[in-house]
């Protein structure tokens, strides 16, 4: 569960500017863009190289992060996330929980499953495990297979 944050000050972050994103009196420390990286798992199954995925997955990780930070601090962001979620979403908590991710202090896991398993889908998310699904099948054709 993410800490209380309530009195933290607001944040700017500089486009694509990771490495300053830490609002002022955090006792969070500053930490290089790509030392945060969730943990990677691979379900039985996948015949993926994990040594070739984990560098496609982290760079992949940047980008979201930025695009994170960007979405957190964009003038439409209570706008977005009552479009997607409802009027009653809360958006305190709901800025709380981007923070985390973009601090490193609550990263989601990624599994990457057989895409047989994922039936249709190329990915989702479960928020009760805090894990995002990604099918092999989006890696295939960038990665050699795992001998």
């Amino acid at each position: 569960m993410p800490k209380n944050k309530s009195n933290k000050s607001n944040t700017s972050i500089p486009e694509g500017k990771m490495d300053n994103f830490l609002p002022e009196n955090d006792p969070i420390p500053l930490v290089e863009p790509n030392s945060i990286f969730p943990e990677v798992d691979y379900w039985p199954g996948s015949t993926l190289n994990p040594e070739t995925t984990d560098a496609l997955i982290q760079a992949a990780w940047g980008e979201v992060r930025d695009d994170l930070a960007d979405f957190l601090l964009a003038p439409d962001f209570a706008t977005d996330m009552q479009t997607a979620f409802g009027s009653g979403v809360n958006l305190d908590l709901s800025r709380d929980y981007i923070e985390d991710i973009l601090t490193g202090e609550r990263l989601p896991k990624i599994r990457v499953l057989p895409a047989g398993d994922m039936n249709t889908a190329l990915g989702g998310f479960d928020g009760l495990s805090d894990t995002v699904y990604l099918a092999d099948s989006l890696f295939a054709p960038l990665t050699p297979f795992a001998p």
